[in-house]
């Protein structure tokens, strides 16, 4: 007749399957995490997307973050050679120690960076993502969610035709290109010029979101 185990005993048991059954549990989860971690980069190398202009348009970025960046040294040299009156202070600026003239060489300085970023940023390039796109700006990106995407709609421009794209993210340039085309919105732009303009398109009319208020 069989013994019957005390529960003392059935405990120690219990004890000594857990623990030789640990490590298997361990490994299983190790592998289900190392798995699961591939298949989401494995995701996200699908749907992450960068789209670029040409050549000649990054040449064009190129040259006006330059100038911009050129501007940018003589507005803070001409702050410093005007606060502290220095005659001898790089002679090769037009701006006076005394104060003349320098007022008009900051406005007009400040209004050619203006002019060159908002066209550099005319030209931006896009990252499609699956929560929403990046669009690269001289420093850093700006993110907009699928939800902050309206209505599409299209222009023709000496340039060739262009996309104009409202969104309610807040950036300066985005306002100022709406007030441009008359939306009085944020908006940004996909020029014809870009590479494989038509595929970033037909993403964003599929994934972009209603916004109440505008239309789609």
């Amino acid at each position: 007749m069989a013994k019957v185990l005390s529960p003392n005993c059935g405990h120690l048991l219990c004890q000594v399957v857990l623990k030789f059954q640990q490590p298997r549990l361990e490994d299983t989860l190790n592998q289900y995490s190392v798995l699961k971690k591939l298949d989401e980069d494995r995701k996200v190398n699908m749907i992450t997307k960068k789209f670029v202009y040409p050549d000649h348009i990054k040449l064009l970025k190129f040259t006006a973050n330059s100038i911009s960046i050129l501007l940018l040294m003589v507005i803070i040299l001409s702050v410093v050679k005007w606060s502290f009156h220095l005659d001898t202070f790089f002679p090769a600026l037009m701006c006076k120690a005394d104060g003349k003239n320098c007022l008009e060489i900051l406005f007009v300085s400040m209004i050619s960076i203006f002019i060159c970023q908002l066209t550099a940023h005319q030209f931006q390039e896009i990252i499609l993502q699956e929560k929403g796109l990046v669009l690269k700006n001289t420093i850093g990106g700006t993110f907009i969610r699928w939800d902050q995407i309206g209505e599409i709609q299209t222009q023709q421009l000496l340039n060739g035709k262009t996309w104009i794209i409202v969104t309610n993210k807040f950036n300066l340039f985005h306002w100022i290109y709406g007030i441009f085309r008359f939306k009085f919105r944020p908006v940004f732009s996909i020029s014809s010029q870009m590479i494989n303009h038509m595929e970033l398109l037909s993403e964003i009319s599929k994934r972009k979101c209603f916004i109440p208020g505008r239309k789609n």
